[in-house]
């Protein structure tokens, strides 16, 4: 093949050349598609985490709570055990 491109050459047009990715290159690209589904799902994710752990605090407080009542109350039924 004098004159003609190799092999090589064709298949070096397909190939991936490395660049460098910028977090702000995705900020004005329209989001459709799969993009739209895969960011819709990230930030459902975000929500229901949030929500767990929002929910999680709320527990551990609330036991935290009741444990404190649980010593006051024992606390209260060794002083009236002792005063009988």
């Amino acid at each position: 093949m004098p004159g003609g491109r190799t092999l090589e050459e064709r298949l070096d047009t397909y190939r991936a050349r490395p660049r460098p990715v910028d977090r702000r290159s995705f900020d004005h690209v329209h989001l459709r598609g799969l993009r739209r589904r895969i960011q819709d799902q990230l930030n459902a994710a975000v929500l229901t985490f949030e929500l767990d752990r929002v929910i999680l605090e709320i527990e551990v407080e609330a036991t935290d709570r009741w444990l404190a009542n649980l010593v006051e109350f024992d606390a209260y039924c060794a002083r009236r055990e002792h005063r009988i």
